[in-house]
């Protein structure tokens, strides 16, 4: 009986279907990945406590903060201390950085490390800014002349690599 009433009306129930799946997809355009911090937490956790004191105290940014490295291994040691002057300047006056520590060497010199800490909270999207400008533009700029390779690391670092991955494939998922 329903094969019938289909045979009747092929176009009516091809549109209505079309139109069903047309509703039913409508929320995947308003989809917002993201990560989720202590920060979404209750107020009566521990770690929201502990976030929200942090955040008043230290600034949003301090409870995800983001470890730059630069290896130098393949550098002379001769021009490893232009490389760190270079790189200095370089990540002064980064846009939605609160503060980048000093670059500091490793025992052997290898490495260079220092810290950024972003104006807002880990989830805010001007941190997930800030370490992209960090990995795709400020250190590769910073080392630009140099055999060294960059790399910005941390909890909020693999986050937002993490994101940028499922969102990536997110049509393939979802198909």
């Amino acid at each position: 009986r329903y094969a019938r009433r289909v045979e009747r009306r092929p176009w009516w129930f091809l549109a209505g279907g079309v139109v069903l799946l047309a509703i039913l997809s409508f929320p995947v355009f308003f989809i917002q990945l993201g990560h989720i911090g202590d920060g979404a937490d209750p107020k009566s956790f521990t770690d929201r406590r502990a976030f929200d004191l942090m955040s008043s105290a230290f600034g949003p940014g301090s409870n995800g903060p983001l470890t730059l490295v630069i290896d130098q291994t393949k550098v002379s040691s001769g021009d490893r201390s232009a490389l760190a002057d270079q790189a200095q300047k370089a990540l002064t006056g980064v846009p939605d950085a609160a503060v980048i520590t000093q670059l500091t060497a490793t025992s052997d010199g290898d490495v260079l490390t220092a810290t950024a800490y972003s104006v807002a909270a880990p989830q805010d999207e001007r941190t997930t800014s800030l370490t992209n400008r960090l990995t795709d533009d400020v250190l590769p700029q910073a080392v630009s002349g140099y055999d060294a390779s960059t790399y910005v690391t941390g909890t909020t670092a693999a986050q937002v690599d993490f994101l940028d991955i499922v969102s990536s494939r997110l049509p393939l998922i979802i198909a």
